[in-house]
């Protein structure tokens, strides 16, 4: 064999070793496409405009809690802030469970 067909022998099985490994490997997290969204079936029925109002009370009533739970771990050592973070935070969270009350009292009317 010349030194020529001993190239050509290890480039084939470079290539060999290297193909189905290559074809193997998994793409990144960066590099996933996100899967396009859904079309919406044909006589979908969209949520109202309550449901709609519901659900964004209930977000803002988790963002809420999260923010507490964010400022309980920050001034932990400091009960005049939290005193004074807890009386808005109640006024807020009141404010929100109305609302919320409110719309549920109409949807059993």
């Amino acid at each position: 064999m010349t030194s020529l067909s001993l190239r050509k022998l290890a480039l084939a099985a470079a290539l060999a070793v290297a193909v189905p490994s290559a074809a193997l490997a998994m793409p990144c997290e960066s590099e996933r496409v996100p899967a396009p969204p859904r079309p919406t079936p044909a006589g979908w029925r969209h949520e109202s405009a309550r449901e709609r109002e519901l659900r964004e009370i209930r977000r803002e009533l988790r963002a809420l809690e999260d923010e507490r739970a964010d400022f309980h771990a920050r001034y932990a050592g400091r009960p005049g802030k939290i005193r004074k973070f807890e009386r808005s935070y109640a006024s807020r969270r009141a404010e929100l469970e109305a609302r919320r009350d409110a719309l549920r009292y109409y949807a059993w009317r």
